[in-house]
């Protein structure tokens, strides 16, 4: 298990490897560029996080 200092955001994304749409979380302060392996085919994907005015995530996928 994984403890964070900030609450999390879940997120729905299709995985540009397998095309799986899985679960991603992230912590409410991320921004940026992060990899992460899609839980289905364990490949990299690089999530891309910014934030609206409200903090909520927008978030791109990509293959590493």
């Amino acid at each position: 298990t994984t403890w964070h200092d900030s609450p999390m955001d879940v997120l729905s994304l299709m995985c540009p490897h397998c095309g799986e749409t899985v679960e991603f979380e992230v912590a409410e302060d991320d921004r940026g560029r992060m990899v992460a392996d899609c839980p289905v085919c364990c490949r990299p994907c690089v999530l891309t996080i910014s934030r609206d005015e409200w903090g909520d995530p927008d978030v791109s996928i990509e293959q590493e």
